[in-house]
């Protein structure tokens, strides 16, 4: 049903899969409907009915809650990335330094 890679779903799968269940025609539509039909209005209790369409719009929308955004901030990474011991150590770096010493800049290191 998804595209499967080794053990993994993909998100690329489950969107052709749906794409392909969009494209379906009016026939299956009729179809798919008849094969489950609304409870009756006057049942003292209504059933689960299984829709395929929303069962798949519900799990695209809770797997965008599983997908990690690109920026995971680390105060670690940043400082060995921008801190001042690293701006010393290329001249490039010493330039940067001076520039926002001689501006007055509280942080030299950009931290």
């Amino acid at each position: 049903m998804f595209g499967a890679v080794g053990s993994r779903l993909t998100l690329a799968g489950a969107r052709a899969s749906l794409l392909a269940q969009r494209a379906t025609t009016t026939a299956h539509r009729q179809i798919a409907i008849a094969a489950f039909p609304p409870p009756p209005t006057n049942a003292p209790f209504t059933l689960w009915q299984p829709n395929m369409s929303s069962y798949l719009s519900d799990l695209l929308q809770s797997a965008v809650w599983f997908i990690k955004r690109t920026y995971q901030p680390s105060i670690i990474r940043k400082r060995r990335k921008t801190g001042f011991l690293k701006r010393h150590k290329s001249v490039g770096g010493r330039r940067t330094l001076r520039r926002r010493f001689n501006k007055g800049r509280a942080r030299l290191g950009g931290c």
